[in-house]
């Protein structure tokens, strides 16, 4: 690992960016593959776990708010309710267009590694509360980032034979990036020491990018077999 010794907050987040491109590419590439060869059970399993998570985010987001609010910096209160807003509007678009497509959530259960998405980023916070709002979001908050790219992919790879999937995904990309923005308020203002800084990379290495990894891998195979 790098040594962040003598690194700025700014210097720090623009690093972050830098190692993990492969990451972000790659989190295109499952979106952009995925959409031009999926048929419509495909995208109906897909859209199940996708509605799901949208309810799971603005969950955990919730709690950190309502049951965690001691840990976070009152300047994040706002930013992190608006958060939930928009969490609760993408479960309301991806059910939506689940239904456009004939799916439904009936008997829906959730895939486990997307359930260890969820709970890593309290998790994670609570094993080191001096750190707590530096690690919920170097979770929940990086996880958002790779949707950013994974969402792009499956926008500019619909093209025209899945116009509505494009327009859905257009729209939630633009919070994406806000939710993503929220990361990197926080290491700006957080990140101020050497100890800070390393515990956000072990934190997505070790965690957040294998996690996230693993789901988003297994989300589009299964759905590939109609079984979400």
């Amino acid at each position: 690992m790098v040594d962040v010794e003598n690194m700025s907050p700014m210097e720090f987040v623009e690093y972050f960016k830098k190692i993990n491109q492969p990451h972000f590419e790659q989190h295109y590439r499952y979106g952009s593959e995925w959409i031009k060869t999926a048929d419509k059970g495909a995208i109906i399993s897909w859209l199940r776990q996708g509605t799901w998570n949208e309810w799971a985010a603005a969950a955990v987001v919730a709690r950190l708010v309502k049951d965690y609010a001691e840990y976070v910096d009152p300047e994040f209160y706002p930013i992190f309710a608006r958060q939930v807003s928009d969490e609760a509007r993408h479960w309301v678009l991806r059910h939506r267009l689940l239904r456009k497509f004939g799916g439904s959530m009936d008997n829906f259960k959730p895939m486990d590694e997307w359930i260890q998405v969820f709970e890593l980023p309290l998790k994670l916070a609570l094993q080191k509360p001096e750190f707590f709002q530096l690690r919920f979001t170097s979770v929940l908050q990086v996880v958002e980032w790779t949707s950013v790219s994974h969402h792009r992919g499956v926008e500019e790879g619909a093209g025209d034979k899945y116009p509505e999937i494009k327009a859905v995904f257009r729209e939630l990309l633009d919070d994406e990036l806000f939710h993503w923005s929220i990361a990197e308020r926080t290491w700006l203002k957080l990140c101020n020491t050497p100890e800070a800084r390393r515990d956000v990379l072990e934190i997505t290495q070790k965690y957040t990018l294998p996690t996230i990894d693993a789901a988003r891998r297994k989300r589009v195979e299964l759905s590939r077999q109609h079984a979400i």
